[in-house]
């Protein structure tokens, strides 16, 4: 028989190992249900999509799409901004599944579904400008793709040309499961985020310094895989003349490049005069002017069509192109079709023309469009057009559409008379009218007290926001800028506006 010393310690032993089983045995549970705790929110988690986004007039629509299993898919739809369908499409293009929210009505969708890829269309059903978001979560029978990730694909701005102002930073991104969203960044910086094929933001190129900058974008898919793409862009903004900004520079192709250096380089000249015939063969010369930081003034003669066939829409695709041309090119640009009529056609088509074209010019980003007239037009002297005249090549509907009316004058006595400035006269003919703005295309004078009063009655009037020089060589249409002359308009260009 044991002794009493012996089964007192077999008691103890007994007590022991039943209070050790005992928390072995809660630890064992609540491992358990840790474990399953985490297996349901690791299914859960890969187990729902959720969409967030925003519906405006201008985007009543957008569609997203998932591959599935078989099984029950369950489609919650929560939205606050007005009555709109979610439709839900196979691979097949049938509709398996709708739903209608209204108002503010959250809504329910259960579907069983086959192995395929749906499609999830959301359509506003009445018109509403409230920008407030919805959401959409879907709860479906099979694992998201957790090996392939999406690509990206920066697409605007290239890295080939150097951009200013407000530029369209944009990409591409792909994802065999759906894209969820793509972020956009500027030297590591987040810029922002866009959730809609074409993917894409504003980038306000003011807020960085001159010179090279990295941009990066991030694609993320509905699994939550990033794919990245990089690539770099050089900044540089135009630089404005500290004096005054009104005074550009006219001058032959070749003879731009010296005609700039006389004057003091590209930071004394804020405009540019361009003439265009063929627009693709002269192209290059509005993006040497958008780069060194001037505003093209544009002439464009729509060949090899007249002005009865544009005002007809013959040349619509032409101008459609052009258009799209202009827009590569950053910052602003002014375009005026056929200067200094007179002479050329009736007055009749000159205008239907510029009703025909200019609309289609003005939906280019950053251009604004005109007409270029004859000076003498609006001169004091006997030659000069009446009010009644002028309107028959400029009429009401004409200056509506126009952002500026110019004219091109040459020497002293087409911008400037005895008596006072005729840039007074073209002034009050655009008040009298409503003309928004008032440019001068080209001007010049034959002494060096002709250049300063010319330069000094653009100053002085506030209607006119550009001027000029035509800085050419003898015998074309007057004499190059040197001497006195040159003296003159470089001073000219130091000192303030009057205005």
């Amino acid at each position: 028989m044991p002794s009493k010393r012996k089964k007192k310690t077999m008691r103890t032993l007994a007590r022991f190992n039943t209070s050790k089983s005992r928390a072995l045995l809660v630890v064992l549970i609540v491992g358990l249900l840790g474990v399953g705790y985490l297996l349901y929110q690791t299914f859960a988690l890969q187990a729902q999509v959720k969409y967030w986004g925003a519906l405006t007039s201008s985007k009543p629509t957008v569609s997203y799409k998932l591959t599935t299993g078989a099984g029950t898919m369950n489609v919650a739809f929560s939205n606050n901004t007005a009555d709109v369908t979610l439709t839900m499409t196979n691979s097949a293009k049938q509709v398996v599944g709708s739903l209608k929210s209204v108002g503010k009505r959250d809504v329910k969708l259960s579907v069983d579904v086959t192995p395929d890829t749906y499609t999830f269309s959301l359509k506003a059903t009445k018109p509403f400008t409230t920008k407030k978001g919805y959401k959409i979560a879907v709860d479906y029978p099979t694992k998201l793709d957790t090996a392939t990730k999406p690509t990206a694909v920066i697409t605007s701005p290239t890295g080939t040309e150097t951009v200013s102002g407000t530029v369209d930073f944009s990409a591409n991104a792909t994802d065999t499961k759906g894209v969820a969203k793509v972020d956009f960044y500027v030297d590591a910086k987040l810029l922002g985020t866009d959730t809609t094929a074409p993917y894409s933001v504003k980038w306000d190129t003011k807020t960085v310094s001159d010179g090279p900058h990295q941009l990066a974008v991030k694609s993320t898919n509905l699994a939550g895989l990033v794919g990245e793409a990089s690539g770099s862009v050089s900044v540089k903004q135009p630089t404005t003349v500290a004096a005054n900004d009104k005074f550009g520079m006219s001058a032959p192709a070749n003879l731009w490049n010296q005609r700039l250096a006389e004057v003091g380089g590209p930071e004394h000249i804020k405009y540019r005069r361009i003439f265009l015939v063929g627009f693709d063969a002269s192209l290059s010369k509005v993006q040497e002017a958008a780069n060194a930081g001037m505003v093209p003034i544009i002439s464009y003669k729509v060949s090899p069509y007249s002005w009865a066939q544009v005002a007809s829409g013959a040349a619509d695709a032409d101008l459609r192109n052009v258009v799209t041309k202009l827009n590569a090119i950053p910052g602003k640009k002014f375009v005026a079709l056929h200067h200094e009529p007179n002479g050329d056609g009736t007055a009749k088509d000159w205008s239907n023309m510029q009703l025909r074209a200019l609309p289609i010019l003005k939906t280019g980003r950053d251009i604004s469009v005109g007409v270029i007239g004859n000076g003498w037009w609006w001169s004091s002297r006997a030659q000069g057009l009446s009010d009644a005249e002028i309107a028959q090549w400029i009429p009401a509907q004409v200056i509506t559409i126009s952002d500026v009316i110019a004219a091109d004058t040459y020497q002293d006595a087409n911008l400037v008379e005895s008596g006072g400035p005729k840039i007074k006269n073209l002034a009050a003919w655009g008040e009298r009218v409503g003309a928004k703005a008032i440019g001068i295309g080209e001007f010049n004078g034959l002494s060096a007290a002709g250049i300063t009063e010319a330069m000094n009655a653009v100053k002085s009037e506030p209607l006119v926001k550009w001027a000029c020089v035509w800085n050419s060589e003898a015998g074309n249409l007057g004499i190059p800028l040197s001497g006195d002359r040159l003296e003159a308009f470089k001073k000219g260009l130091s000192t303030p506006n009057q205005t």
